[in-house]
């Protein structure tokens, strides 16, 4: 809990500095989409832990979780193209919740 507290300071205090424009959010949404991406993975192969998205539901394939993904990252990047930074911070900080909380759960992932 104490990570996610921290990651999520963090993720306030870039999105207020000065030299948020400069960040690259669209990069950042789809990292992080790709890090819970492979960390859901590690969970469809661990019977220890259970997916709580409701739409791929808590045990699901493989080819569930990659076309699922796949498809957020393919939405992400449209929808970003008409709300711009604004949308992909949202993405940004949303994701960076459930990555952050899978990581403290021990949910680690690798690419």
């Amino acid at each position: 809990m104490k990570k996610l507290m921290i990651l999520l300071c963090l993720m306030i205090c870039v999105i207020f500095s000065s030299n948020a424009k400069s960040w690259d959010w669209q990069t950042t949404s789809n990292a992080l989409l790709v890090a819970d991406w492979m960390q859901t993975l590690e969970i469809q192969k661990n019977d220890n832990y259970y997916e709580t998205n409701n739409i791929i539901g808590s045990h699901p394939d493989r080819s569930d979780v990659n076309i699922y993904f796949a498809s957020m990252i393919i939405l992400n990047n449209i929808i970003g193209e008409k709300y711009g930074d604004n949308w992909y911070m949202i993405v940004s900080v949303n994701q960076a919740l459930y990555v952050g909380h899978n990581y403290s759960l021990g949910i680690n992932f690798s690419f």
